[in-house]
């Protein structure tokens, strides 16, 4: 969207929250299975007026998407490129092997592997959500934002890539039979993180940070950041 097509932020807030929604029903359905993952559940009124009815959790649910999620960990990603002529498929070979090189480098840097994070995603809701960053692209917009680029220009040495993949119940997309049109997300941030990404855009959170040290309390720990993209 180019700059002089930028709406108010109103705008971008308001249809962010039309998105969120449309997805309550799903993610009430999420929510009762992670209460069912974790046992977190009452039994209804009118069992618990009845004596001898007791609440015993099953952890079977729990038992089997932990094996199931192990289950898909182990297995390798299939990456496969179709190269638009036949002369070219030692070339897609050789990007298929690339890409899966990226991949698993990408994942040396994160706490679970990327595959791990998917199989649980996809045993939990069947659902996945990930969002795939261009770091060399990424450093170049925070250097514009005259934002911090020390940690994502670390991040390179490892993969050009970064690979995040979100809770879905925080994601709403909208699609069409063309694919996917818009989404909008949001999620728990480190401030700092904000204020080193965004650069001079972030002086008003970096204001308010400082503002709270000075007045003998401390620096919020999160922030809620809301991401809104759109193809139109």
């Amino acid at each position: 969207m180019a700059a002089e097509e930028l709406k108010d932020i109103e705008w971008y807030q308001g249809r962010s929250q039309y998105l969120e929604l449309g997805y309550k029903d799903r993610n009430d359905m999420y929510e009762e299975i992670d209460n069912a993952i974790h046992g977190e559940w009452e039994l209804p009124d009118d069992f618990a007026k009845v004596d001898w009815a007791t609440r015993a959790p099953d952890p079977a649910f729990a038992i089997t998407v932990n094996a199931a999620t192990r289950i898909l960990s182990d297995v390798k990603p299939r990456i496969s490129i179709t190269p638009p002529k036949s002369e070219l498929m030692r070339v897609a070979d050789e990007q298929e092997k690339g890409l899966g090189w990226l991949q698993s480098n990408a994942s040396r840097r994160r706490n679970a592997h990327i595959i791990s994070d998917v199989g649980a995603s996809a045993v939990k809701y069947g659902e996945v959500c990930a969002h795939v960053t261009y770091l060399p692209m990424q450093v170049k917009g925070i250097k514009k934002a005259k934002g911090n680029t020390k940690g994502w220009e670390a991040m390179v040495r490892r993969s050009p890539f970064l690979v995040e993949v979100f809770q879905p119940k925080s994601v709403f997309p909208r699609y069409s039979p063309l694919g996917l049109e818009e989404v909008a997300m949001s999620r728990k941030e480190d401030p700092a993180a904000v204020v080193d990404m965004w650069g001079e855009k972030a002086d008003e959170l970096k204001a308010t940070m400082a503002a709270s040290v000075n007045e003998g309390g401390i620096a919020p720990d999160e922030v809620i950041y809301h991401v809104y993209m759109s193809y139109d």
